[in-house]
């Protein structure tokens, strides 16, 4: 909407008391206030009142009409639109609504003009967002052809003379454009109008998809622990995760270690093993400790494998291959480092072995020999430290109960 005239200024010529002249136009001070409404068939808002504008005047014209049949109104006490004399409506029979451009017309009126050139800007979006929208995006709301309409607009520009587009709707197509409106107003209220009519259209053109959709939707947002309860009950595998559950699984995760590095009191090897995992596409269960983690892969052999010990010298495999270990995760496997406590009441341990710091030496008050580095959680420092040699986390000792565990399963791929 644009003001031609602003307010605080008059727009017609009054008589000057002195010398009978016509004052300037934009001279003296007024109440009245007169705007172009951006409309088509365009219109003025004179002081809150509607007025036509007529081809070929001039908002000035228009207004100085105006008021030239408010004087008549003092005058006479008759209403300029409304119940007026026929000889007090010959001096406007000129003055009327111009809704639609003549076809004998040699140019557009300007503000068809603007609204045409102003309606291709608006095609050519469209189409800009009808190429960039996914396929099930285009299933849902369909694909405009506005080449015809395009086609109307430039003949029209080109001729000067208007043009409209035919109603090629059937009575069906019509029915059902009221139908999903009205279905839009009553179960899409908070939607917005266009889009509810959308969802309708695509709900009574293909009930099937649309229900899965809406399942999809619902089960995206499952928590963790939902997805891991139908995991349990054998309703889904880890592989069936959607990508929309995973990324709320990994943000959840994520929080998860926050949250434990700001606490500061307990350790948490247990949830930065379970985030690095999952980081790299392997699925685990949330809420478990480092028992319940090496319990865990241990009855996934499909999806775990545990390195074999070598024998000591009795004969028996109770040494941990830490070479392989290196090996395996120098090649990209992922490589766990486990712990199972005996006793539940304390914690396991488990670290994720890193086959690109390489092996480390061992005095012999540890282990005696080369092993892995590690990343995970320290102990007696108290915070995560990667690339650390294995001894700094596992003392000798816990030989017996230790174990490398080598991933095999079916990994999601990383985004």
């Amino acid at each position: 909407m644009k003001s031609y005239i602003k307010r605080g200024f008059a727009a017609y010529p009054e008589e000057d008391e002195t010398n009978g002249r016509g004052q300037d136009l934009w001279a003296r001070p007024a109440k009245d206030s007169v705007e172009v409404l951006m409309t088509y068939p365009p219109k003025l808002r004179v002081n809150g009142k509607i007025v036509p504008w007529p081809e070929g005047q001039s908002p000035e014209d228009v207004y100085r009409e105006y008021l030239h049949l408010e004087n008549k109104q003092t005058e006479t006490g008759f209403t300029p639109l409304r119940g007026r004399q026929t000889e007090d409506l010959e001096d406007i029979k000129d003055f009327s609504l111009p809704s639609a451009q003549k076809e004998d017309s040699g140019q557009l009126h300007p503000l068809r003009k603007q609204y045409l050139e102003n309606r291709l800007e608006q095609l050519d979006y469209a189409e800009r967002q009808q190429r960039r929208q996914d396929d099930f995006t285009t299933r849902m709301y369909g694909r405009e052809n506005y080449g015809e309409e395009r086609e109307k607009i430039l003949e029209e520009l080109r001729s000067g003379k208007q043009s409209r587009l035919p109603d090629a709707r059937t009575q069906d197509e019509k029915f059902w454009e009221l139908a999903d409106r009205q279905t839009a107003k009553e179960k899409y209220p908070q939607t917005p109008p266009k889009v509810g009519e959308e969802i309708s259209r695509f709900r009574r053109e293909h009930p099937k998809e649309y229900d899965e959709h809406m399942k999809n939707m619902k089960d995206d947002a499952k928590t963790w622990d939902e997805i891991n309860k139908d995991i349990q009950q054998g309703k889904m595998s880890p592989e069936q995760i959607s990508d929309a559950q995973w990324g709320g699984i990994l943000e959840k995760s994520s929080k998860d270690l926050e949250a434990a590095k700001q606490q500061k009191t307990d350790p948490y090897c247990n949830i930065y093993a379970r985030d690095r995992m999952l980081k790299k596409g392997i699925y685990m269960p949330p809420g478990q400790s480092a028992n319940q983690m090496i319990e865990h892969m241990e009855s996934h052999p499909e999806s775990f494998e545990k390195l074999p010990k070598k024998n000591d010298a009795d004969g028996n495999p109770t040494l941990l291959d830490h070479q392989q270990a290196q090996d395996l995760s120098k090649k990209g496997h992922t490589v766990v480092a486990t712990y199972h406590n005996p006793s539940d009441e304390d914690h396991g341990h488990i670290a994720i072995v890193n086959g690109k710091a390489g092996m480390k030496k061992s005095g012999s008050e540890h282990w005696g020999t080369n092993v892995p580095s590690v990343d995970g959680y320290n102990t007696t420092e108290k915070h995560i430290i990667e690339g650390q040699s294995l001894s700094w986390q596992f003392s000798k000792d816990r030989e017996p109960r230790m174990d490398y565990y080598v991933f095999k399963g079916q990994s999601r791929p990383l985004r």
